[in-house]
């Protein structure tokens, strides 16, 4: 654990081939009934070929058939665009809460490709207060959750591929996460909490399928202690639940912060003039930001 005197800092996963050779040929000096018995070693030797590389043939063309029928169909961004206006119309009333928040400017829907299928995703942000059992009014929300959806050519349907929880928390410090497309085709989601201790977790994400899945867990943990009168932070690291140094914890945070390509979604308190801005900050700040209102994103698919 690294020990630092007070000074507050913002902490923001066929076929077989079957081949057959048959020597034929004959030697002088055999008798009639030799060469008849070759003959008909031979014929017999060939018959077996032939009904050997029968079943060749037919797996061959049942695993043809077999993969034609597996062949993903190609997609029409229509039918992808429908569904995700279905999407957007049952959270539409979570999203516009958070969308109407009365001290940033929120945008909750991103429309953009995250697998290289050159099929885009869809992610939102969201109330999440009835989900985690608070109550809330119209105008005002205690969480908000963030989940991505991806279209499945062969359903024909859109399906989710990952829900994080707490993506966004009203509450003490406070917390807004970072959703960023990396270089290697993941993502990282940042999630985490704030006040006089916090917490943040750096999440990497890998698409399998129609899911995504954590691949790496990058983990800081800031604890004010209180010893006769002297305030001072005890630092925590991590890396896939293993403890690291401050070192390599700021090294394998450099590296994604050199790796980051484009913004599905990122904390709007970066604008504020009192942000402390870090390399981080200015990194997510220089990307294009894919993230949209909801009634833009409804109007542009369509809807």
């Amino acid at each position: 654990m690294a020990y630092r005197k007070i000074s507050k800092k913002l902490v923001s996963a066929g076929a077989a081939v079957l081949a057959g050779a048959m020597l034929l040929g004959g030697c002088a000096g055999k008798t009639q009934s030799e060469e008849t018995e070759t003959v008909d070693t031979e014929t017999e030797a060939s018959e077996s070929v032939v009904e050997t590389a029968a079943p060749s043939e037919t797996s061959t063309a049942e695993e043809t058939e077999t993969a034609s029928e597996t062949t993903v169909p190609e997609v029409a961004i229509e039918l992808v665009n429908l569904e995700y206006l279905g999407i957007l119309s049952e959270y539409e009333d979570q999203i516009r809460i958070v969308e109407n928040d009365p001290l940033v400017d929120m945008r909750c829907c991103t429309y953009v490709d995250i697998t290289g299928d050159d099929v885009p995703e869809l992610i939102i942000r969201y109330n999440s207060d009835p989900e985690n059992g608070y109550e809330a009014g119209a105008d005002y929300y205690m969480t908000g959750a963030m989940r991505f959806f991806t279209y499945d050519a062969v359903s024909m349907e859109a399906v989710e591929m990952l829900k994080v929880d707490r993506t966004i928390l009203n509450a003490g410090g406070g917390f807004n996460a970072d959703a960023i497309m990396l270089d290697n085709g993941n993502i990282i989601v940042t999630t985490g909490w704030g006040d006089e201790d916090s917490e943040l977790w750096i999440t990497e994400y890998a698409a399998e399928g129609n899911e995504l899945v954590a691949v790496n867990v990058l983990y800081c943990g800031e604890f004010m202690q209180d010893t006769d009168d002297d305030y001072y932070y005890e630092y925590e690291y991590e890396f896939n639940g293993e403890d690291i140094s401050e070192e390599e914890y700021n090294s394998i945070r450099d590296g994604y912060i050199d790796s980051f390509t484009g913004v599905i979604c990122r904390n709007p308190f970066y604008d504020s003039d009192w942000y402390q801005e870090d390399s981080w900050v200015s990194k997510v700040l220089s990307l294009t930001d894919y993230s949209m209102k909801y009634d833009d994103l409804v109007a542009m698919l369509g809807g």
